[in-house]
Parts: structure tokens; sequence; C-alpha cells
């Protein structure tokens, strides 16, 4: 069970603090949420996850330590030729279904793909790369102290961020 005050990347919606647990009444039903805060938001934005949603509450991914992270970064492979479609409309498709999910393996996966391609990337490609650098950005600004332009290079192997004290 997770627990209110604990920050957790939720899907594309990035980092979220659960702010809260607590029974709520939609269509009538009353249910038990986690309300969560995306840290990006500056206004008002919350998500109810419903508590009792399994599928929905594994979502809720918690952050990483950086030994973690490392380590994840470190064995997963990007996609092979077999993974990763020949087609551009086919890697398009993957790339926003990727996107969607917002799973940070899958995510870190695409990075490590289109960022090391040198050429015939497409401009969707570019574009899912970028999504996804962004996505990964808050968790690894978080835990790691990483810039947003440092991701692409250190999913890459490229350079070693700094280390937090």
């Amino acid at each position: 069970m997770k627990a209110i005050g604990e920050l957790v990347v939720y899907g594309a919606n990035g980092v979220c603090k659960i702010e809260d647990l607590r029974e709520e009444t939609f269509a009538g039903a009353p249910r038990l949420y986690y309300i969560l805060r995306p840290m990006t938001e500056q206004g008002n934005s919350r998500i109810f996850v419903p508590a009792d949603n399994e599928k929905l509450v594994e979502e809720m991914k918690s952050i990483l330590q950086p030994a973690e992270l490392f380590a994840l970064v470190q064995e997963l492979p990007p996609f092979t030729p077999a993974e990763w479609p020949a087609d551009g409309r086919a890697r398009s498709k993957v790339c926003r279904e990727l996107i969607a999910t917002g799973g940070r393996e899958q995510l870190i996966r695409l990075v490590k793909t289109v960022g090391a391609k040198t050429k015939n990337r497409s401009s969707s490609e570019i574009a899912a790369c970028n999504r996804a650098a962004s996505m990964l950005y808050q968790e690894f600004s978080l835990v790691l102290d990483l810039v947003k332009e440092d991701v692409v290079p250190f999913l890459l192997g490229q350079m070693l961020p700094p280390v937090k004290e």
C-alpha cells in the first residue's frame, strides 16, 4: 500500500505526490481513492486513482533510488532491429504506444533506440524520443540532479550525472 506524502511516477503524468487516501463519491457510488497531485502542475490539478483498481494502483511506481536507476539504465538495451519496425509508419505507431503507456523501462529503451540512430530518424521518432526524455526527466532530476538536456546523453552512456549529496 502506498503512503500519503510518498512521491510516485504515474505514467504520462510523471512524478506525483500522494496527497490523500479517502472515500469519494462519483456517479453515486462511494469508493476509496488515492489523490495524486502532479508535481509539474502549478494549479489544483488532481488525479483520483481507485484504491481497489489493482491495475491502476500498480501504475503508481515508487521513485527509484540512484543505484536502482543506474542499474536500470545499464541493464536495459535499445530495441533490437527485430523489435523496432523498419517501416516509418509502424515506427511512429510504436513510438505513440510507448509514450502512451509511460512505463519508465519502455521509455528508456525508446530513448536508447532513437538516440543511438545516426541516420534514418523520422521527425516522429525524434519527437517521441524528446517526449520520452521529458517524461523521464522529472524522476531523473529528482534522483540524480540531471538537467533536462542531459537525460538523453546520460541514457546513451555519453555522460555520468553529478553525484547527489
